[in-house]
């Protein structure tokens, strides 16, 4: 069921990606912050090496013909040892970047309110002083496509909150 609910995520961010395109092609008149893309500097993909790494680092499978997965492989209850993990200072930055949308996702799964988890709090904080790092992750899941108000995933409000904070760091113009 679990491994269903992640492939479905994952064929709707792949609609979204394309309808996004298709939107941003003819899309005219919107607000700053919702036109705003992220400049292709600023574009980061998890890597195979990092895949690599981080799936013997927790044991999960990896397979290289495996589609997303950093999303896939996301599980709500090591949320506490993706965080320790990210934090222990050995990973690289390519390590830290796809353990980051793993954790993301962990939440985005959470069973709880986003704002009741204090570990929640703390990613937070993580991306907010991360943010050139994470800058391409805080984008995407802010889904700003998408009309303010319409979020697609719970984390979606939270990320656009560090967007809007981060707006002159990020914004190509």
């Amino acid at each position: 069921m679990l491994q269903n609910n992640k492939m479905q995520q994952s064929c709707r961010r792949a609609v979204h990606t394309l309808e996004t395109q298709h939107r941003q092609l003819a899309d005219l008149g919107r607000s700053p912050i919702n036109s705003m893309t992220v400049s292709e500097h600023l574009w980061r993909f998890p890597t195979a090496a990092a895949i690599a790494a981080m799936a013997s680092r927790f044991n999960v499978p990896h397979d290289p013909d495996m589609q997303d997965w950093e999303w896939k492989v996301a599980d709500s209850t090591r949320l506490d040892g993706y965080l320790a993990a990210y934090r222990c200072g050995s990973l690289t930055d390519d390590d830290r970047f796809t353990l980051m949308e793993t954790i993301i996702q962990a939440f985005e799964d959470h069973p709880d309110p986003l704002h009741a988890i204090s570990l929640w709090h703390k990613t937070l904080l993580l991306l907010d002083t991360g943010i050139d790092l994470h800058a391409y992750s805080v984008w995407c899941w802010s889904d700003l496509e998408d009309e303010l108000g319409d979020e697609s995933w719970r984390v979606t409000p939270y990320l656009r909150k560090l967007v809007a904070r981060h707006k002159s760091r990020l914004d190509p113009a």
